[in-house]
C-alpha cells in the first residue's frame, strides 16, 4: 500500500491544512522534477509524479485523509453502520427537503410557459432558504466530526481505533449529503 503521508514528507497524522498539504506538494514536485521554475503541471496517467499528485489528492481532503490514514494501520471500518439520533434526525429532514426539493424541480420542468414558471419563483427562493439551511447543519456537523482528529489521534496512540471508525462513516454519509444538497441549489438556481 502506498503511503501518501510519506510521498510528502509527512508522518501519518489526520491534523493537516491544505496550505500545509499545498507546500509539500510543491516541494516534492520540485524536488523530483527539477526546479524549472514554473509551476507543478496538473497530473496525468503517464505522469512519472503520479504517486506525489495522488497523496496530494488524498491529504487534501480530511476524509480520504481519516480513510488512508486507518488503511496505514490495517483498519477498515465495518459495512455496519450505526447513526446516533442526531445523525438521524438529520437524515430525517435533509431526506424530506430533498424530496420537497425534487418535487419543485419536477414541477418547474414541467412548466410549459414562461408565466407558469414565474409563478413559481417565490417557491423556488422558499425551497432554495431551506436547502441552504438543512446544508448548514449538514456542514456543522462536518466541521464537529472533522474537530475530533486530534481526540483520534489521541485513542489511535493507545490503539483504539473505533471512534475513528465511526467518525470517517459518518463523515462518509455527511459528505455524500453535502453533495445531494450542493447538486439540488445548482438545479434550483438554474429555474
Amino acid at each position: 500500500m502506498k503511503d501518501h503521508f510519506s510521498a510528502l514528507g509527512f508522518s501519518p497524522c489526520l491534523v493537516l491544512d491544505l496550505e500545509t498539504v499545498e507546500e509539500a506538494w510543491r516541494e516534492a514536485t520540485r524536488e523530483h522534477a527539477g526546479d524549472s521554475g514554473e509551476e507543478p503541471k496538473s497530473p496525468s496517467s503517464d505522469d512519472p509524479l503520479a504517486d506525489i499528485h495522488e497523496a496530494r489528492a488524498v491529504l487534501s481532503d480530511p476524509v480520504k485523509r481519516l480513510s488512508h490514514w486507518l488503511a496505514l494501520r490495517g483498519i477498515s471500518p465495518s459495512r455496519a453502520t450505526t447513526m446516533d439520533s442526531e445523525m438521524m434526525n438529520l437524515f430525517g429532514s435533509l431526506g424530506e427537503i430533498l424530496a420537497k426539493t425534487d418535487e419543485f424541480l419536477t414541477r418547474h420542468a414541467a412548466a410549459s410557459s414562461a408565466l407558469a414558471k414565474a409563478l413559481l419563483t417565490k417557491e423556488a427562493i422558499a425551497v432554495q432558504l431551506e436547502l441552504q439551511e438543512q446544508m448548514q447543519q449538514v456542514q456543522a456537523q462536518k466541521q464537529t466530526a472533522l474537530g475530533r482528529f486530534p481526540e483520534l489521534e489521541s485513542l489511535a496512540s493507545r490503539n483504539e481505533f473505533e471512534a475513528a471508525t465511526s467518525t470517517l462513516q459518518q463523515l462518509q454519509f455527511l459528505t455524500k449529503w453535502e453533495a445531494q444538497c450542493q447538486e439540488r441549489l445548482l438545479s434550483l438556481l438554474a429555474c
